[in-house]
């Protein structure tokens, strides 16, 4: 779920979260499993007139929906701690239920900003292109930096604190066991996805026959010294396409969502 929508259900039916989503993202080169996101302030980068959150005053905004935490809420949470007032100092909001699209509208000169979770630029397409837009057309305003548990940047700049990634959760009627042995799962999907991302890096790799089939036959451990003994290539082949799918690679005990919540009540979403 959105961390946005997890508060409010956390207060609605008391949800539990099980595990926190580590998303697989490559930027500058470099790959990275994110547990945490932001919400980014993007104008265009010849925009002399907006360099901070004050300066949206009187200024259209692109928003995803005012539901959307990283695309809407967490935004309006800053401009209220710049003091200002997201519903009546900007000259309008609209609202696109899509984070492209904000994109694009900063770009083609829809809004003066837009608001949008931290990553999307360089995942967003140019559509009469077909490539994927250059960062560089834009400036992230208030721009902050945080240093993930790793000790590493956050590859991102953004505008409003980082919250934990999107959560799996659960009712908080749900059984105990059934709940440790989801979160359990849960965990041990990454070490399964890291076993079947080697497969598939020594599949790409090999020039022969025998080769592919050395790739399809070692064993786990080969691959991962630490691999799971539950871990077979089938496992291991149905994490990867599944973090394929999800764009993800796995997922880690539950973050805190204590101060995520704390910035939704600020606000009045919850």
């Amino acid at each position: 779920s959105d961390a946005g929508f997890f508060s409010c259900l956390g207060t609605e039916i008391g949800a539990q979260p099980l595990g926190t989503t580590l998303s697989r993202t490559t930027v500058r080169g470099r790959d990275y499993d994110l547990d945490v996101l932001g919400g980014t302030i993007l104008v265009a980068a010849d925009n002399k007139e907006i360099n901070t959150i004050e300066d949206l005053r009187n200024k259209r905004i692109g928003a995803v929906k005012i539901s959307e935490f990283a695309g809407g809420q967490s935004q309006f949470w800053a401009m209220m701690k710049s003091g200002l007032d997201y519903i009546m100092d900007p000259d309008q909001v609209t609202f696109t239920n899509s984070q492209e699209d904000v994109v694009r509208g900063v770009l083609d000169g829809s809004w003066d900003v837009g608001f949008v979770r931290t990553g999307v630029v360089e995942q967003t397409e140019d559509l009469e292109t077909g490539e994927l837009v250059d960062p560089e057309l834009f400036k992230v305003v208030s721009p902050r930096i945080y240093i993930m548990d790793t000790g590493d940047l956050f590859p991102y700049l953004h505008s409003t604190p980082v919250v934990p990634e999107w959560p799996l959760f659960a009712k908080e009627d749900l059984d105990r066991i059934v709940a440790e042995e989801v979160s359990i799962s849960l965990i041990n999907f990454e070490y399964h996805t890291l076993v079947g991302r080697a497969i598939h890096d020594c599949l790409d790799a090999a020039n022969s026959t025998a080769q592919r089939d050395f790739c399809e036959t070692a064993p786990p451990s080969y691959w991962l010294v630490d691999a799971r003994c539950d871990t077979t290539p089938e496992l291991a082949e149905l994490a990867y396409q599944a973090g394929l799918a999800g764009h993800h690679s796995g997922f880690r005990p539950a973050r805190s969502h204590f101060e995520l919540r704390t910035i939704v009540q600020d606000i009045g979403f919850v």
